[in-house]
């Protein structure tokens, strides 16, 4: 847990919205889920995984599986 709790603490600096915390069903692992609206081209999503990484990079997770894009639901 003190892993998601050093991603939570970065996540204002990238401006990141939580959505949620919560454990796996085996109740082994914690699970952090954070977005953000934004507008990319292919060079800008490519800045951003970079930036989700370095996140991941300096909190020490255990693990990180990465990101997802799709339309903004109104």
């Amino acid at each position: 847990m003190k892993e998601v709790v050093k991603c939570v603490a970065l996540t204002p600096i990238y401006f990141l919205r939580i959505v949620d915390i919560y454990l796996d069903d085996k109740k082994e692992n914690w699970w952090l889920h954070v977005e953000k609206i934004e507008t990319h081209n292919v060079d800008s999503l490519t800045r951003r995984e970079e930036e989700l990484s370095e996140i991941a990079l300096k909190s020490n997770p255990g693990s990180y599986d990465g990101w997802d894009v799709g339309p903004v639901l109104k």
